[in-house]
């Protein structure tokens, strides 16, 4: 089981315990996200997937699709820690992260 979930959606700040990490879950659901894989990468505990996503209130930003680097972190046989990062260097995910930001905050 994931213990903590964090840098995007709702977890910003890292979701932490099994109600936070649904609640973020679902909410990615609703919005019909769809991930293509650009790469996989694995070394000891920690496997790093390179994702273009098209996220359903992207159109909202004025960009198409970002590219987001989800890391797992793994202890034992459960994921402990997932991170996502959003790839500054690519210029449609650059404008993202700064749409986002000047978002109000949710409540």
């Amino acid at each position: 089981m994931t213990r903590s979930f964090q840098y995007g959606g709702l977890c910003w700040t890292p979701c932490a315990g099994k109600a936070a990490i649904q609640k973020e879950l679902e909410r990615r659901v609703a919005a019909k996200n769809r991930w293509t894989i650009i790469g996989k990468y694995v070394s000891g505990n920690v496997a790093v997937v390179q994702t273009g996503l098209q996220i359903g209130y992207i159109e909202k930003s004025d960009v198409d699709r970002v590219i987001v680097w989800c890391i797992y972190e793994v202890k034992g046989d459960k994921i402990a820690v997932v991170t996502l990062v959003g790839q500054r260097t690519d210029p449609q995910t650059a404008r993202f992260i700064e749409w986002v930001q000047s978002q109000p905050p949710a409540r």
